[in-house]
């Protein structure tokens, strides 16, 4: 789940409020897997001197949680 990145200096005021405009503001939430990812982050160069990045992954696991999973 990803609710927002950034890569240079940023306002965070949208997305906090965004965030606080969820409701139910607290709900159960259940975990029953854990995947484990190797990230890369690979700098791509832009014109003018300027660079952008891209964000790749690998599985390398996953790990089942609680009972019965």
């Amino acid at each position: 789940m990803a609710l927002g990145y950034s890569r240079d200096t940023a306002d965070s005021d949208p997305l906090n409020s965004t965030l606080r405009a969820i409701t139910p503001r607290r709900v159960p939430v259940t975990i029953s897997r854990l995947h484990l990812l190797d990230v890369q982050f690979t700098q791509q160069p832009l014109d003018g001197g300027h660079s952008s990045w891209d964000i790749s992954w690998t599985p390398i696991t996953m790990l089942p949680l609680g009972r019965g999973n």
